[in-house]
């Protein structure tokens, strides 16, 4: 896949993703809105068959002319003649609620009326969504509101709210208690209006959103195009950059005269190789060099003389340690060279070899000067259990200590003895037979040997 591919594709899911999101979003809260809207006929409804409802009772019902009932009169309504001979009924709240609720059934016309699961009469009994809406507000619910088809597939808002029992409902109701919700106040509103507007809406959002995700795809083709160029732009810089900060990662972990790693980036392959699981619970030997009065080479034959001493010392120190060991330039003078797998023997036998290798070498300097360095060498264990590793390095600084006061150009291991048996010592340089064979490589030890400086 090209690189134009692999951001063109990636960008156009992404957008279409986020449009995608943002249609589902208006989507459902458009229809949030239709919900709320429903509720809001419905409750309107509910308020206005509540106010007359309580105005009616409030004033012991009404009389009226039986001629102009919606519903049949009921045989124990109480009934009053007039002087002119006119015969009237008296209506109660629920007569006049379901006077109007029969009245109301024409289409176009709003209807509320009383149900119930437990109805005195039939015609009041609840139907299954309100049954399940009575027992949801039996539970605490105060309302129900749902967008259905009437049975001419036509849409209407139903909704419902409890209708609790007071005291003056005992009457007709016996065994209830006041409080409970003996029905529900069931409202159908015809919803053309509000759906036909919600529809509207939705068709508005689908066609901003296909409009936007043709537009973020056009777009996502351009941009991809136009970055071509800039990517390759960016692609040689970054490797230019990445070329440079190499150069710098080194020169940052590298000790420019000797070549090898500094104090710092030594303590970090320390800290790495100490908890490495290739270590498997094998010592490590850690042996301090200190070149023998350093300084009078300085002051006696110049700084290049010091440098040449320096690099002499470095090159020793690469040929006695193996690829998985540890050395460098600590100090101006100081090397540590940590061995993995080494104990206080093998890091003896280390520390010997190179001391003999630079005490038999002549630094040879311009003008045919010769300098004949010496080094002292401080020796210490790290268990294979243990990680402290500060405090095997104060161990090989103390055994360094000691080596300079017993009189330099020697070796010494902390807590006294060299830990070298005598025929180790005898093989001058040869290969020690404590280590495991060829990780030692032999360092040029004859007498006399000569390193240009």
């Amino acid at each position: 896949m090209s690189a134009t591919r692999r951001v063109l594709l990636p960008a156009l899911a992404l957008w279409l993703l986020g449009v995608g999101v943002s249609l589902r979003w208006n989507l459902r809260t458009e229809r949030e809105r239709l919900d709320e809207a429903a509720r809001e006929v419905g409750r309107a409804v509910v308020d206005e068959w509540t106010a007359t409802w309580n105005w009616t009772r409030a004033v012991g019902g009404v009389w009226v002319d039986p001629e102009g009932l919606a519903t049949p009169v009921q045989p124990d309504v109480e009934e009053a003649v007039l002087a002119d001979g006119r015969a009237l009924v008296r209506l109660d709240a629920p007569l006049v609620a379901a006077d109007r609720a029969a009245r109301g059934s024409g289409w176009g016309a709003a209807t509320a009326r009383i149900v119930s699961d437990r109805p005195v009469n039939l015609d009041d009994l609840a139907d299954a969504w309100e049954t399940a809406a009575l027992a949801r507000m039996r539970r605490g619910a105060t309302e129900a509101v749902r967008l259905a088809e009437d049975e001419w597939g036509r849409p209407v808002v139903r909704y419902a709210a409890p209708l609790r029992v007071e005291a003056a409902c005992l009457s007709c109701h016996p065994g209830e208690r006041v409080g409970d919700v003996r029905g529900l106040v069931s409202v159908r509103v015809p919803a053309d209006s509000i759906v036909a507007a919600s529809a509207a809406h939705r068709r508005d959002v689908l066609g901003l959103h296909a409009a936007l995700a043709i537009l973020g795809g056009l777009l996502v083709v351009v941009i991809a195009r136009a970055r071509r160029s800039v990517e390759d732009l960016l692609r040689r810089h970054a490797r230019e950059l990445e070329a440079r900060n190499r150069v710098l990662a080194r020169a940052a972990d590298t000790d420019p005269l000797t070549g090898l790693p500094n104090r710092r980036a030594a303590f970090r392959r320390l800290a790495e190789l100490v908890r490495h699981p290739a270590r498997r619970g094998r010592p490590m030997a850690f042996v301090l060099f200190d070149l023998d009065g350093f300084k009078a080479i300085n002051d006696t034959h110049g700084h290049a003389a010091g440098d040449a001493v320096l690099r002499v010392t470095a090159r020793l120190l690469r040929a006695a340690c193996r690829p998985e060991d540890v050395v460098a330039r600590v100090g101006g003078e100081e090397f540590l060279l940590v061995a993995l797998g080494c104990g206080r023997a093998e890091g003896t036998a280390i520390a010997e070899r190179v001391r003999e290798g630079l005490a038999g070498s002549a630094v040879i300097l311009p003008g045919g000067r010769a300098v004949r360095p010496t080094l002292s060498a401080g020796v210490a264990v790290l268990g294979g259990q243990d990680e402290d590793v500060d405090a095997a390095l104060r161990q090989a600084d103390e055994a360094l200590y000691a080596a300079k006061d017993g009189g330099r150009d020697r070796v010494e291991v902390h807590g006294g003895g060299c830990g070298v048996a005598e025929e180790i010592c005898a093989l001058r340089g040869e290969a020690c037979r404590y280590c495991p064979a060829g990780d030692l490589q032999p360092l040029p030890s004859a007498p006399g040997a000569v390193a240009e400086a």
